[in-house]
């Protein structure tokens, strides 16, 4: 979903994560960059939701806090979202930078 994102595939993008989470609503990720995609619209608030429900399945998700306390700062949040979904996929510094945000939880 976030190679779609990344592609400008944002309705397609979400579409599989809502599918994901569906299938499998006990996978952290696919909230997270559900809430990712909110922030790049500007909806702060829906993200917020997004990554407390991921938070709830997995509370030691790396950096989950750290996005939800940064929402209220979220030009940090758009410029992390903006750079990791810019480009293609082989963009090292965004997709360093996605990690560095959102972490890699653990698939449960």
């Amino acid at each position: 979903a976030a190679h779609l994102a990344e592609r400008g595939n944002v309705v397609v993008a979400r579409d599989a994560l809502n599918q994901a989470t569906t299938v499998e609503p006990n996978y952290a990720f696919p909230w997270v960059v559900k809430g990712v995609l909110l922030a790049r619209e500007g909806k702060f608030t829906d993200a917020v939701e997004m990554w407390k429900k991921a938070r709830s399945i997995e509370p030691s998700y790396p950096n989950i806090d750290q996005l939800i306390a940064e929402a209220g700062g979220e030009a940090l949040v758009v410029g992390v979202a903006a750079d990791a979904f810019e480009g293609e996929h082989g963009n090292r510094l965004a997709d360093d930078r996605l990690a560095d945000a959102l972490g890699h939880g653990a698939r449960r």
